[in-house]
């Protein structure tokens, strides 16, 4: 077990999250936000051309996601709410990981899914599927955070700090090389933002795979100071109550 551990949002456990602990989120990983390419919405090429065209086409549709209680199921609730229509309007299908509903998409199986930027752009590329719209067009969502535990602050609360300021570190030079935004509103691609793609796909890609073009052109937004947008933890804790998946005990605002 990691002491601390980098997970999405979700009342979902974790095999790195501590069981039956108490978890504490420190600092901010991958966020939704306006302007910035993230998870994408993309059709089957099915239904597609049997009319899904749009956001409020997903309604009575069969859509691919990873499990119930993930990021996925929340941003499809947030989409129903924002287009006026019901969540149980349609019919989600648990495929477990991304690279699952990826396929799923593809050979038809289902009619949409909400997929992170590197497997739509892969479909899309090979005509695979159709896109439908960035999640970020219509939701700013926090997607994932650094969580540890309460035993852990408690106990070794000055490394906690110390981690959490390299952290910081490493994400204010993450969001200088991969986060900017040239006159045009596109994404500056330089040598700042190859050398610093290339550094993290030795990690992401540690099979010598040249994964750096996918790290930049797919990189998430993240809060340059790694804050965590409290409020909309709020938000979706609330949301993940209404569907019976998180008590109603359940403080999002706490502090550690």
């Amino acid at each position: 077990m990691r002491s601390i551990s980098a997970l999405p949002i979700s009342p979902r456990p974790s095999s790195t999250s501590p069981a039956g602990a108490a978890s504490k989120a420190i600092a901010a990983q991958a966020r939704e936000r306006r302007r910035f390419e993230g998870s994408e919405v993309v059709a089957s090429n099915a239904a597609y051309d049997r009319g899904l065209h749009s956001y409020a086409d997903l309604a009575g549709k069969v859509i691919a996601i990873s499990q119930l209680g993930s990021p996925f199921h929340h941003q499809l609730g947030q989409i129903a709410r924002i287009k006026g229509f019901a969540l149980d309007s349609m019919t989600l299908k648990p495929l477990r990981s991304p690279k699952a509903m990826a396929r799923a998409v593809e050979r038809g199986t289902v009619d949409a899914a909400i997929l992170p930027a590197r497997y739509a752009r892969d479909l899309l590329a090979a005509n695979q599927a159709k896109p439908i719209g960035w999640v970020s067009d219509l939701d700013e969502q926090q997607l994932d955070a650094l969580f540890t535990t309460g035993a852990m602050i408690a106990k070794q609360r000055a490394t906690v700090a110390h981690f959490v300021h390299a952290y910081r570190r490493g994400v204010a030079d993450y969001a200088k090389a991969l986060l900017r935004h040239g006159r045009f509103g596109k994404r500056v691609a330089d040598a700042e933002a190859d050398a610093t793609a290339a550094l993290i796909a030795l990690y992401i890609y540690p099979d010598g795979t040249d994964g750096a073009p996918a790290v930049e052109t797919s990189a998430y937004f993240v809060d340059p100071r790694a804050h965590i947008d409290i409020s909309d933890i709020a938000r979706q804790t609330a949301w993940y109550k209404t569907q019976g998946l998180v008590g109603t005990d359940v403080d999002a605002t706490a502090r550690p």
